[in-house]
C-alpha cells in the first residue's frame, strides 16, 4: 500500500475499526513516515477536548476585589450584570481591534461570568428565572461570536476550537450553521474541515442540513474528506442519495480508495 493510500484510513485507524491487517501496515508505515505522524497527529487534534479555550487564574487580589464588588452590588447583580455583558459585547464587536484581542476579551467576559455565577451559587443568592434566561442568552451569544472569531484566525488549531465551541451551543444558530458549511468546505486545513463535518452531524435530522451535506460532496476534491462525508451520508440510511453516489462514481478522475468506499455504501443503501 502506497503513502498515499493510507490518508482515507486514518479516521478509521483513530477509531479503532480496521481490521488487524490494515492497523498493523499503517502501524508499521508511522514509524518511518514523518509525514503521516503529523496528519494523524493533526487529526488527534480534531477528535480531542479543544473546546475550552486556555484562560490563566486570577491573582487573589483580583478576585477579592470582585466578590467585594458583588457583596456591594448583590440585590441589582442580575439584571446590571447581563447589561454589562452586552455593552462589553457590543464594544468588543465595534471597536476595531484584532482577531487575537477579540478572543481574549470574550474568554475575559466569559471568565467573569464565572465568577458571578459561582458567586452566586457559594452565597445562595437566588437569580429569578427570568433574569437566568437573560443571562443565558448572553452567554449563548458570546460563545457564539468568540466561535466566529476564532474562525478567522491563522492557526488550524484554533479554527479547531472554534468548531468546538459549537458544541456547547443550544440551538442551531444560522450563523453558526453558516459558519460551519462554509469552513468545511474551503478551510485550507483538511482536519478543520473534519472537524466542521462532525460538529454538522449533530444537526443531520434537519433537512437542509443533509441536503447542505450532499451538495458539499459535489464539490469536494480531496479523498480524506470525500469519503468522511461519505460514511456520514450513508449512516442517514437515504435510498435518494443512490443517485448521487453513481453520479460522483462517473467522475473521470475520482481516487480508487473513495470509489471503493462508495461502491460499500451503495450496497448499504440496496
Amino acid at each position: 500500500m502506497e503513502k498515499k493510500d493510507f490518508k482515507p484510513y486514518l479516521i478509521e485507524y483513530l477509531k479503532d475499526e480496521l481490521d488487524e491487517e490494515t492497523k498493523k501496515e499503517i502501524q508499521s508505515k508511522l514509524k518511518v513516515d514523518l509525514e503521516l505522524q503529523e496528519e494523524l497527529n493533526e487529526m488527534q487534534v480534531v477528535f480531542g477536548e479543544l473546546n475550552k479555550v486556555s484562560i490563566q487564574k486570577p491573582d487573589m487580589q483580583l478576585k477579592e476585589n470582585f466578590q467585594k464588588m458583588m457583596e456591594e452590588n448583590t440585590a441589582q447583580a442580575p439584571g446590571l450584570f447581563s447589561s454589562s455583558i452586552s455593552n462589553i459585547q457590543n464594544w468588543i464587536n465595534n471597536f476595531q481591534v484584532t482577531i487575537s484581542f477579540k478572543q481574549m476579551a470574550y474568554a475575559a467576559v466569559l471568565l467573569l461570568v464565572g465568577f458571578f455565577i459561582g458567586y452566586n451559587q457559594n452565597t445562595g443568592t437566588i437569580i429569578s428565572g427570568e433574569k437566568n434566561q437573560e443571562l443565558s442568552m448572553e452567554i449563548e451569544e458570546l460563545r457564539k461570536n468568540m466561535m466566529l472569531t476564532l474562525l478567522e484566525q491563522p492557526s488550524a488549531s484554533e479554527r479547531i476550537k472554534a468548531v468546538n465551541i459549537s458544541y456547547d451551543l443550544e440551538d442551531a444558530d444560522p450563523k453558526v450553521i453558516e459558519a460551519l458549511f462554509f469552513t468545511l468546505n474551503n478551510d485550507k486545513n483538511s482536519n478543520v474541515r473534519l472537524a466542521a463535518l462532525e460538529a454538522l452531524t449533530r444537526y443531520s435530522f434537519n433537512k437542509k442540513i443533509r441536503n447542505g451535506l450532499t451538495e458539499s460532496l459535489r464539490h469536494q476534491n480531496k479523498p480524506l474528506i470525500q469519503i468522511a462525508l461519505i460514511d456520514v451520508l450513508t449512516e442517514m440510511h437515504d435510498k435518494s442519495l443512490k443517485k448521487e453516489f453513481n453520479d460522483l462514481l462517473q467522475q473521470g478522475e475520482l481516487d480508487s480508495d473513495v470509489k471503493e468506499k462508495i461502491n460499500e455504501s451503495l450496497e448499504i443503501l440496496m
